[in-house]
């Protein structure tokens, strides 16, 4: 649907006959984090022939990951995936904020999440991303005990400097209010097993850290990498 010049709104629509769909949407202002997760994984537990579940987030300081370990814990033949909120990244420049829509509600901060089940329903997941190393390893520091201006993780120092000079000395990109604008297309990638993970920055601090949605663990190593010819940069987990 085209509105007008300025607004544009693009609607999927998907039709099962083999599928049952509930949604199941929480605000985090009337509800803590904790809550969610208890509220949602009981519904999870009592839903029979659940295949699937899809999930929407948003919120500033929304801790991803942990929301994602917690509410699929033990739920290991059901597929989860999702997507995070977000809007354009010179919207976001410009303080725009996304929403999430369902059940009547309109929420800035909080989860929507759908289950799918059925018991003649199956769901295939696949997972690619196609990078390809081309560097040396780069050691990172997270901050854990950092207040976050954003996300779920502080990065703060890579190979003894601080993370935006990783930018810096390979792109020739300095910490700016422009920062985010000018990496958005070299994100970081986890290798964590079988599992190739993409990390993009989303606020750069007045100190060189960086703040990202999602876990980075402390000890990660970088390297560049390379994708469809375009360059990345690539993180390997040391256990």
């Amino acid at each position: 649907m085209n509105f007008d010049s300025k607004f544009e709104a693009k609607v999927s629509f998907l039709f099962f006959d083999a599928a049952d769909l509930t949604s199941h949407i929480y605000e985090l202002h009337e509800s803590t984090l904790d809550d969610c997760i208890f509220q949602l994984r009981n519904i999870l537990s009592q839903t029979k022939n659940l295949k699937g579940v899809q999930l929407f987030v948003n919120g500033d300081t929304l801790e991803i990951s942990r929301f994602i370990r917690e509410i699929s814990d033990g739920f290991e033949d059901v597929a989860f995936f999702g997507t995070k909120a977000n809007v354009f990244l010179d919207d976001m420049m410009k303080s725009e904020q996304p929403y999430i829509i369902s059940n009547h509600k309109l929420i800035s901060d909080g989860i929507l999440a759908v289950t799918y089940s059925g018991e003649n329903l199956n769901i295939m997941m696949d997972y690619r991303l196609g990078w390809t190393q081309l560097g040396r390893g780069m050691v990172a520091t997270v901050d854990k005990d950092r207040p976050r201006q954003i996300g779920d993780t502080c990065l703060l120092i890579v190979d003894g400097k601080p993370a935006v000079e990783l930018y810096e000395r390979y792109l020739g990109v300095k910490n700016t209010p422009d920062f985010l604008l000018n990496i958005n297309e070299f994100p970081l990638v986890l290798e964590r097993g079988d599992t190739t993970i993409v990390r993009v920055p989303f606020y750069n601090g007045p100190e060189g850290e960086l703040y990202f949605f999602g876990d980075i663990y402390d000890g990660e190593i970088y390297a560049w990498h390379g994708v469809c010819g375009e360059d990345g940069i690539f993180v390997q987990y040391v256990s």
